[in-house]
């Protein structure tokens, strides 16, 4: 339960109404600034709601028009509009009342009703959305095209609706406009849908309405209450009247509803469910007071809930009932939203007096239904001989043809063996004519699982009338037969299916209704994997019978109605499954359909920076207009042919997405996953070198560069950046681009400028040693190579004269070499990586080692006299004895000049016959290098000549002493002496000897 009204008259509930439509849902806009709305009069009407669930809506049920609250002030307030809006929630048992004023209006006044509605009223509740298709305008045009007043435009309207849709709350639910949908493409809804598709085709002929939500009047209980429970929740509509204001209608057919509402009780109570009645309604049959529409005059109360919608126009003796009514006193006050409660004539029966109570009385024929349920039609019984009692024959009723939906079937009624023509034959409470002089009535099987088959014989010497169109008449066959006679109240199934068909009885007891099962196991058939954006057809079915106008759904979108084959033609989505629906009436199926997937090719070079080409297929076709996603950003839209191009990024791997409608692909495309770093130039302290990052062998351009963690700058368009070296033996450089990473260490920094210090260290120290500590040649000696030097030089001077301009080529020929075999040298040298030079290191470590050893040893030797020196005769006796010993030199080297001309002479003889014997370092190494073959004589350097003659097998000793010879008087200032010249002729004898004994014994130094 909801809450519990204690009220003298059944009102509807009112909790909101809605002014804008948007073709998907309604909205309520002008909640802070209501529309101005003239003020009525009406029947005091004063009721309390107790609540039975706390009320915590923002806006309370109430009946319509609340004036005033009376009791329970604290929990609303009534508004300019005519709603009582929620200021606290209302508790389980709390209670509040509310003062309203009942709007009196009838078919007659509502009929005389003229005047112009206010514009502002006008503007807002005749509101439609721009994409309300046209067709609902042009149907509502035909169904009101004879209506002279507003009144008669709603009431066509309503009974329409009431005539070809039926109630269900299983209805499918409807896409955007669905009132256009439930129209056109919909035999079934819930009260939803019939309270908007009014209000949207009153608008369309500018009739203000409005759509309207809150309770039914509910149950009414033993204690008077009515008793309204979440069941009760419902939809109607609201139409302005100039001088009437809003009034009330209802166009979802009462009875459907009233037996589901029923049904819906009925299975709470047998579950046991809590708080389904009060003391008061546990146990009574639910038979809601009689629903609102305006009735023909104030005295015949509103039409009943489950009577035909032809109630409405009927004359029903109203004046007869407005006395009864006077007679009766307020208990017997008169409500068009609701049902008559007469309190005071219940007594202790608790039986309620109805309007169609009333209405026997006066003899009319009354309405089948008139109680809100869908029991068969009753007659009085002045209007029917028939007692039931065996003094009449029975009426028989016989079904001929498949039951299956959308088929014909032939309903023959007979009584007695004799066809009764004039019958009125209702399917499932709908009447689809009457039966003609041979007693038959043909008519289409409805779509849903049972059929009622429901007779109501005409009354005593009544004709039938209309058209055969008009009595629902049709001229389709039908297969197979059912005949189910009845008598007495028995029933016999004489042919067709196994006995799943009851009967209902009349009044009289004579049997008015069959009960019959359909057969609605609609199949949908389609291909199961089609090509996307092709369309395919789709067809509905029973039985292999074709199911026209079956609603189709692609994925919950309505595409269309089958046609009269039961096809119709969809496009296939994108998807990687589709979901097809068919549905008409109760018959629902779907299938699912597999269209074939998406693929992806890929073509260019996949290194990042590049440009990417993928063309999306699907089977044969390319698929144009599909979105390309790259690690789930977009990046692009194939084209026409299904291609797209993209630059990849700088990432180790990437996916690239192709989606179309709601099929997506996904494929993986390896790329590299570091970058490599490579520096070049002379590694030392200060100076650039060239750093270039690539990937796959491609220059990466806006490459980050750090030194130690330092950020150096970026790569240029040829992946290059220039970068000064530190003062440090190592040097880590990284690079970065997107998320691909690189390094490499720069190594041996402080190796070039060690060796030159070791170089210069030892210079001076042999240049100390030879030249102050009296280490090197004696006088004599020093006057005799002064002199043999510049007799040499004066023989090429003048051997040179001649050639002067070949001499000065020559020398610049050979300075050019040697500066390119330096350079050479150095950049080979700085090159190397330091596994080479630690393996070049092993292989001459015994070398190397003995040169350390003489070296230091002559090193150690000069520091120890130096220290000897200083230390035994100080610092000044040393300078003195230094300065003493050079003046010695000079004057020994005067002496020598001034000698006697036989001393010379004999001196100049000894010297050369010294001479003859000696031979130049210089023409010794030409002799050593002329023996030894080499690949490029230009580009070898004295060390490889010296390593490559040892390698073809001459003296080691020799050919390093003629070597270092060589050497030093070629890259230094070191002026050989006489020794150092018997040396280097020794040793190029040797080398010599060792060669000549190799010819001897028929080799060659190559071998």
């Amino acid at each position: 339960m909801q809450f519990v009204v204690d009220a003298d008259t059944a009102a509807y509930w009112r909790t909101r109404a809605y002014d804008r439509y948007t073709g998907t849902e309604w909205q309520r806009t002008v909640e802070d600034r209501p529309v101005p709305e003239p003020s009525v009069d009406g029947d005091r009407f004063s009721h309390e709601i107790i609540a039975k669930q706390p009320l915590s809506t923002r806006t309370l049920p109430t009946a319509w028009r609340p004036q005033r609250l009376v009791d329970g002030g604290a929990y609303g307030r009534v508004t300019d509009d005519g709603r009582l809006v929620s200021t606290q929630s209302v508790g389980t048992n709390e209670s509040y009342t509310v003062a309203s004023r009942l709007p009196m209006s009838t078919a007659a006044t509502l009929q005389r009703a003229g005047g112009t509605d206010p514009p502002v009223l006008a503007q807002h509740y005749t509101q439609l959305p721009a994409g309300t298709p046209s067709r609902v305008g042009v149907l509502t045009d035909s169904l009101t095209s004879d209506a002279e007043t507003r009144y008669e435009t709603a009431a066509q309207i309503e009974r329409w609706l009431e005539a070809n849709k039926n109630y269900s709350l299983e209805a499918r639910d409807a896409p955007s406009n669905f009132v256009d949908t439930f129209l056109f493409e919909m035999e079934r809804g819930y009260c939803q849908y019939f309270a908007a598709a009014m209000v949207v085709m009153l608008r369309t002929q500018d009739v203000p309405a409005r759509y309207v939500t809150g309770y039914s009047p509910g149950q009414e209980a033993d204690d008077g209450t009515f008793v309204v429970r979440q069941m009760n929740a419902h939809a109607w509509v609201e139409v302005y009247f100039p001088g009437e204001g809003w009034v009330q209608f209802d166009p979802t057919p009462p009875s459907a509803r009233t037996n589901s509402e029923g049904q819906a009780l009925s299975d709470a109570r047998t579950r046991g469910s809590a708080g389904v009645d009060t003391e008061a309604s546990r146990g009574e049959s639910y038979s809601p007071p009689s629903q609102g529409s305006p009735s023909e005059s104030a005295g015949s109360g509103s039409r009943s809930g489950g009577g035909d919608s032809e109630q409405n126009g009927r004359q029903a003796g109203g004046d007869t009932q407005q006395e009864q009514q006077g007679q009766s006193g307020n208990s017997g006050r008169q409500n068009q939203q609701g049902g008559q409660r007469q309190r005071g004539q219940r007594g202790n029966s608790g039986e309620r007096t109805s309007d169609s109570d009333d209405e026997q009385g006066q003899g009319s024929q009354g309405s089948s239904g008139d109680q809100g349920t869908d029991e068969p039609p009753q007659q009085n019984g002045t209007e029917n001989n028939d007692t039931g009692d065996g003094s009449a024959p029975a009426y028989n009723i016989s079904v001929d043809g498949d039951r299956i939906p959308g088929r014909n079937v032939t309903v023959t009624v007979t009584r007695g063996g004799s066809p009764q023509s004039g019958v009125t034959v209702r399917f499932n409470n709908e009447s689809v004519g009457l039966t003609d002089a041979d007693g038959q009535l043909r008519a289409q099987v409805p779509f849903e699982e049972t059929l009622f088959v429901e007779i109501e014989p005409p009354a005593e010497n009544s004709q039938p009338t209309g058209s055969p169109a008009q009595r629902g008449a049709t001229n389709l066959a039908g297969s197979g037969a059912l005949s189910a006679a009845f008598a007495g109240g028995g029933g016999v199934v004489t042919g067709g299916s196994p006995a799943t068909e009851s009967s209902q009885q009349g009044a009289d007891g004579t049997n008015r209704t069959v009960r019959l099962d359909v057969d609605t196991e609609l199949r949908v058939v389609a291909p199961e994997t089609p090509t996307p954006d092709q369309s395919i057809s789709v067809r509905a079915e029973i039985e292999q019978f074709p199911i026209t106008e079956a609603a189709v759904s692609v994925d919950g979108r309505f595409v269309g109605l089958t046609d009269g084959s039961g096809n119709i033609t969809v496009d296939v989505p994108y998807a990687d499954q589709v979901n097809v629906t068919a549905q008409r009436g109760e018959a629902r199926a779907s299938t699912t359909i597999r269209p074939r997937r998406l693929n992806v090719s890929v073509t260019g070079e996949r290194t990042p920076g590049n440009e990417l080409r993928i063309t999306a297929t699907v089977g044969n076709a390319t698929v144009p207009n599909a979105t390309v996603r790259l690690d789930g950003d977009r990046v692009g839209q194939t084209n026409a042919s299904g291609s797209a191009s993209f630059t990849l990024p700088f990432r180790p791997d990437v996916v690239v997405g192709v989606t179309r409608g709601a099929s997506t692909t996904n494929r993986t495309v390896d790329l590299p996953d570091e970058l490599t770093v490579t520096t070049s130039g002379v590694v030392a302290p200060g100076l650039s070198v060239e750093t270039t990052v690539t990937v796959d062998g491609e220059p990466v351009p806006n490459a980050t560069v750090r030194g130690d963690g330092e950020l150096l700058g970026t790569t240029g368009g040829g992946g290059v950046l220039e970068v000064t070296v530190p003062v440090q033996n190592a040097y880590e450089l990284r690079v970065s681009r997107g998320e691909l990473r690189g390094s490499t260490t720069v190594s041996w920094i402080l190796l070039l400028p060690g060796l030159v210090v070791l170089g210069l260290v030892t210079l001076v120290g042999l240049t100390l040693s030879s030249r102050y500590l009296d280490v090197g040649p004696s006088p004599a000696a020093f006057v005799a190579r002064v002199r043999r030097s510049t007799a040499r030089t004066l023989r090429r001077v003048v051997s040179s004269v001649v050639g002067a301009v070949a001499y000065v080529a020559s020398l610049l020929d050979r300075l050019e070499g040697y500066c390119r075999h330096l350079v050479s040298d150095t950049v080979a040298t700085l090159r190397a990586t330091p596994s080479r030079i630690a393996s070049w290191l092993g292989q001459r470590k015994r070398r190397i080692r003995a040169w350390l050893r003489a070296y230091w040893a002559s090193l150690r030797g000069v520091l120890t006299r130096y220290y000897d020196a200083v230390r035994e005769t100080g610092p000044r006796e040393f300078l003195s004895r230094l300065v003493s010993a050079l003046r010695g030199r000079v004057q020994s080297l005067g002496s020598v000049t001034s000698g006697t001309r036989g001393e010379a002479t004999q001196g100049t003889a000894a010297t050369a016959t010294d001479d003859d014997e000696q031979i130049d370092i210089q023409d010794a190494w030409r002799e050593l290098t002329a023996r030894v073959p080499v690949s490029n004589p230009e580009a070898t350097t004295p060390v490889q000549y010296g390593e490559r003659a040892v390698d073809h097998g001459l003296p080691a000793e020799a050919v390093e002493t003629l070597t270092e010879l060589y050497r030093k008087a070629e890259y230094s200032y070191w002026d050989p002496t006489s020794v150092d010249e018997r040396q280097a002729h020794d040793a190029l004898r040797t080398i010599t000897r060792e060669l000549d004994q190799d010819r001897s014994q028929g080799g060659t130094a190559d071998d």
